[in-house]
């Protein structure tokens, strides 16, 4: 108990609680070291919601001291303190739903700054009141699913209610990737966005010593799609692969494709 109580001078509520608890093992129900362990308990979440409110976070600082008055309920400075936090509440709520409301998309362009050279290709958005881990898990399963699939080269939660698939798909002439970012964004919504990035085969005397025997992987070239001299062939890869990662994704989220006609290939 000595120990307790000088740690409760020197503010380390922590360390008192401990010793109090010591206290009551060695000595149980013992009325001045069930005081001082309720004091303890109380100083320290009093102490507690004043760091969280100094960071901003009231509606935390706000648990924390309604904790504090179940076990020391005459004490002022945590009911001064409350009132305060109350009133500061609504601003961070507001804050921390226009922050979640913005999170997918800033996420996915932070990432898509990272790679430049695909900033031709236009991006896309899908919403859905699927929660963000059970989205991700079906987007992952409809672009394995069927012909031609698709590899998936990167699933990951980027935090607990942000996630980013990668995948690519190769065929005969061309490659394709997707990059997918879905976010909570509120309760009951979750946004996602997607770019997918057309290259071409390159031509054969770019190609790595050995394709020939299979021994070095296809070298490909991104293809511009704000460039003017497109052949039909190339445009209707590009609209070939934004129709088909759409649909693949709009069938994860329980939602029907349009009907996309796409143009023809001249010959």
């Amino acid at each position: 108990m000595t120990i307790a109580r000088q740690f409760m001078v020197e503010a380390d509520y922590d360390h008192a609680l401990l010793s109090a608890n010591d206290a009551l093992a060695a000595k149980p129900a013992d009325a001045d070291a069930l005081t001082l362990q309720r004091n303890a308990t109380g100083l320290g979440l009093i102490k507690s919601a004043t760091v969280l409110g100094q960071q901003g976070d009231y509606i935390g600082g706000i648990k924390e001291l309604t904790q504090a008055l179940q076990s020391v309920p005459d004490n002022a400075e945590s009911k001064l303190l409350l009132v305060d936090f109350k009133q500061h509440e609504p601003a961070q709520i507001e804050r921390l739903r226009v922050e979640r409301l913005e999170r997918p998309k800033k996420t996915f362009d932070a990432l898509m700054a990272n790679m430049g050279e695909t900033f031709s290709f236009e991006s896309h958005k899908l919403t859905t009141s699927k929660p963000a881990a059970e989205t991700q898990s079906a987007i992952e399963a409809q672009l394995k699913a069927g012909a031609p699939s698709f590899q998936i080269l990167r699933s990951e939660q980027l935090t607990n209610e942000v996630f980013r698939i990668e995948a690519s798909q190769d065929f005969p002439d061309g490659s394709r990737r997707c990059e997918i970012v879905g976010g909570q964004s509120k309760d009951d919504e979750t946004q996602i966005y997607f770019k997918v990035v057309e290259m071409k085969k390159s031509a054969f005397f770019n190609q790595p010593i050995g394709i020939m025997w299979h021994a070095l992987p296809t070298h490909y070239d991104l293809i511009d799609s704000h460039q003017t001299q497109l052949n039909d062939k190339q445009k209707l890869q590009i609209a070939d692969g934004v129709s088909l990662v759409t649909a693949r994704i709009q069938m994860a989220l329980g939602q029907t494709p349009p009907v996309i006609m796409l143009p023809p290939v001249s010959q």
